[in-house]
């Protein structure tokens, strides 16, 4: 049986995954941002790594792209070959780099006017590449909804629908491949 444990980048992150797939290890990650480089995060991941001391598989690492040039399978290629050179095993990780900000996937259901699409957002067929972050606020903003990370962003994570959001977002369909087998969350329709 697998013993999932997370490293994530924020608190938003920390507590959709404490909803999501419960009962499972989530540490943060530490380091983020437009500008930390790859060996910065894989110095956070290596000590997480180190501290788990093979308690743990897979461990699923998740954290955004924001505004780095390279795809998130770049990203995630660097940060795999950054690890191996670490003589870390990268087979033991699952990551969920989300294209560009992990509220993109509140998009998938959340309408220009602001309202819930349980069906999934026409106005939007894709939301990898958005602004997350600003975008959800501007739309939030003419429901007169005040957006808050971890208050806010969990209430609208009840609503995700994972088979929505992988129709709508080639780097959470990615994601989604891999964990499935590990949280029953991520197979729901």
């Amino acid at each position: 049986m697998a013993n999932l444990a997370f490293i994530v980048e924020g608190q938003l992150e920390q507590r959709v995954v404490n909803k999501a797939c419960p009962n499972h290890r989530v540490v943060l990650l530490g380091a983020n941002g437009d500008s930390v480089a790859i060996a910065t995060i894989c110095d956070r991941i290596e000590t997480h790594f180190r501290l788990f001391s093979n308690r743990h598989f897979p461990i699923v690492v998740i954290f955004d792209r924001e505004k780095r040039k390279e795809s998130c399978e770049e990203i995630e290629d660097a940060t795999r070959k950054e690890l191996e050179r670490r003589s870390i095993d990268p087979k033991q990780f699952i990551f969920f780099i989300s294209d560009r900000t992990f509220e993109c996937m509140f998009l998938a259901h959340i309408g220009r006017d602001g309202t819930y699409h349980a069906t999934g957002c026409p106005a939007t067929p894709q939301v990898d590449g958005l602004d997350g972050v600003s975008e959800l606020k501007a739309r939030l903003d003419r429901r007169k909804i005040r957006y808050h990370k971890t208050t806010t962003g969990l209430e609208l994570f009840g609503g995700v629908r994972p088979a929505i959001l992988a129709a709508k977002s080639s780097s959470f369909k990615r994601f989604q491949s891999q964990i499935l087998q590990y949280c029953r969350w991520a197979g729901l329709a």
